[in-house]
């Protein structure tokens, strides 16, 4: 019967073919979609990216296949390497990179709500609408007005012997530090 010029129409092919379409693009592009490396180029170039709410939104997506990975990066003046990336795990797992450097986001009120593992579309939005609206802490200074205080630069440890401040591209942070700030202040409380 399907060898048959007769039994199926043009037509009904193209209906046919035009309903896969629609079922196939409405699935892949919902807010509340799961993540896929499979699927992340697409779902990155038809939702993700239209839903940033800052149109200046300057994130670039690129798959590593082999570790199963998704970055995305965003650059800023220097074109050589990312101004800010995050990175998907495996496990979609996020991790956040400020000039090549992890950053430990536990105490960034800012993103407290989102969870450590992003599993849809909407929630990695959500995180890089934080990432690009907010301005960084500028941290406690430059690492030289320190440099007296002591050559190793472990420069104040807590009542309980754990480092108070680490050194990150040449800057001093609080290991408390905020991060991401509300306003337009330049440090957080912890690094004031």
């Amino acid at each position: 019967m399907l060898n048959s010029p007769d039994s199926i129409t043009e037509e009904v092919i193209v209906s046919t073919s035009e309903k896969v379409k629609n079922i196939c693009s409405t699935s892949a592009t919902g807010d509340d979609d799961n993540l896929s490396t499979e699927h992340f180029m697409f779902q990155f170039n038809n939702t993700i990216k239209k839903q940033l709410s800052s149109k200046n939104s300057t994130w670039i997506p690129w798959v590593n296949e082999e570790n199963e990975e998704i970055s995305l990066f965003r650059f800023g003046r220097s074109p050589g390497y990312a101004e800010k990336e995050v990175r998907l795990l495996k496990t979609f797992e996020w991790k956040l990179y400020i000039n090549k450097t992890e950053m430990d986001t536990s105490h960034c009120a800012l993103l407290s709500d989102i969870p450590r593992s992003l599993r849809t579309v909407k929630v990695l939005v959500q995180l890089l609408a934080i990432v690009d609206n907010h301005k960084l802490c500028e941290g406690c200074g430059e690492t030289e007005n320190y440099r007296w205080l002591n050559n190793d630069l472990i420069l104040y440890k807590t009542k309980d012997g754990k480092n108070a401040v680490y050194v990150e591209n040449e800057k001093i942070r609080s290991t408390n530090c905020q991060l991401f700030l509300p306003n337009q202040d330049r440090m957080c409380t912890a690094c004031k």
